[in-house]
């Protein structure tokens, strides 16, 4: 009896391995023909705030793209804020939902994955001393 709960379990576990790289293939295909139907990327073509792992993986794969990672930088550069700590805050809030962001630390403490090695934290930094370069922002 138990050998057969566990076939049945792990035929379950290949069965929703199965969807979950279905589903990323076709996340990542969607986004290609998206990038790849005009010449200027859009970064609301993304769907922000970014709320699982999967996602968030095809949009640090789709960062390398200098293209699209300048147009991100200045799209997030132009949302404003009083502070850098109100600017980053603004972009966090675009870029992540709170459950997502709950998985990462910024160096990788507790457990956690590290935040520091993600393309989407340069492209923040670089968001913040543009917006610093058009005005004055208090720190």
């Amino acid at each position: 009896y138990l050998q057969t709960d566990i076939k049945h379990i792990s035929m379950i576990q290949i069965e929703i391995l199965s969807k979950l790289e279905y589903t990323t293939n076709n996340i990542k295909d969607s986004i290609n023909k998206t990038c790849s139907s005009s010449d200027e990327f859009l970064a609301d073509d993304f769907n922000w705030p970014i709320n699982d792992m999967l996602y968030l993986e095809v949009i640090e794969e789709k960062i390398n793209d200098k293209n699209i990672r300048n147009y991100l930088v200045n799209n997030l550069s132009n949302l404003g804020g009083n502070s850098v700590k109100s600017i980053i805050k603004r972009i966090l809030y675009k870029l992540f939902t709170d459950n997502l962001l709950s998985n990462f630390s910024m160096t990788g403490k507790k457990g956690k994955k590290k935040f520091s090695k993600l393309n989407l934290c340069s492209v923040i930094f670089d968001a913040v001393k543009n917006q610093k370069k058009g005005k004055h922002v208090d720190q």
